[in-house]
């Protein structure tokens, strides 16, 4: 395989259709969301979810694959140590339940570090 260094320096295809940014990263988002168009047989979402909870599944989606991206890792690490620190009182309580307790971004930021946990540990 290759990375997105590697990429952007031939200038491929998809590195000039990404604008050098995330090149593997919204490569892979783009063919996985067009399977999930309208219309497309692939769309299982069409079915039984409201356009609403679609929409959210995008806004959770994406920035969970860019953040595979190995050249935000540490400032995704960082924001996560800094949330963590930061609200220490507020973590003690994660038992309750993350929806109320932690805002969306902040329910994001939990989901980005451990999708990276997985893309590394493996």
């Amino acid at each position: 395989g290759t990375n997105n260094n590697f990429q952007v320096q031939i200038r491929s295809d998809i590195s000039i259709q990404f604008n050098d940014q995330h090149v593997l990263e919204n490569h892979s988002l783009h063919m996985g969301l067009s399977l999930l168009e309208p219309g497309m047989h692939t769309n299982f979402l069409e079915a039984g979810v409201s356009k609403s909870k679609q929409q959210t599944l995008r806004s959770v989606l994406i920035p969970m694959v860019l953040a595979t991206d190995m050249a935000e890792h540490f400032s995704i690490l960082s924001a996560f140590k800094a949330k963590v620190l930061s609200n220490k009182e507020k973590n003690r309580s994660v038992l309750r339940g993350l929806k109320g307790l932690f805002t969306f971004e902040e329910r994001v930021l939990v989901l980005k570090m451990g999708l990276k946990c997985a893309d590394i540990g493996h």
